[in-house]
């Protein structure tokens, strides 16, 4: 493999693994691709390629956490998160917790549908990859 490619390929998969983890991506919520580093399709294609070409079998292993992430971020979402924020909620009064939840914007079916058949195919992806 070029040794260019493979250090690029690096550095895209090293933008989108400190975004994760910054702790500004939230379980549960789909987050639009404008909150992403590099263009979806770049990251994908930089951390497919990383993957393949680490050398290092802990970092391979801790993509498999990684990667299938990269299906929280979906096109036309816009600048709020779409889904429950656990963690916002966490410790509230029940009633407050309730006006809180209530006033979550949730992601529409057709979107959940994308980011589990995404999230379903990078898993598998780096799990016969990576191994286990």
């Amino acid at each position: 493999m070029n040794q260019t490619a493979i250090a690029a390929a690096n550095n895209v998969a090293c933008d989108f693994s400190d975004l994760i983890a910054s702790g500004r991506v939230k379980p549960g919520l789909v987050y639009d691709v404008s909150a992403l580093p590099h263009a979806k399709d770049l990251i994908l294609k930089s951390c497919k390629l990383w993957i393949t070409a680490c050398p290092d079998q802990s970092q391979r292993v801790a993509w498999k956490v990684v990667l299938p992430m990269l299906s929280q971020f979906q096109e036309g979402v816009g600048s709020t998160p779409l889904g429950l924020d656990i963690a916002s909620v966490a410790g509230l009064a029940p009633r407050e917790m309730a006006r809180r939840i209530a006033s979550m914007e949730q992601p529409s079916q057709e979107v959940m549908t994308r980011v589990q058949t995404e999230e379903r195919a990078l898993r598998a992806w780096v799990t016969e990859t990576v191994g286990g």
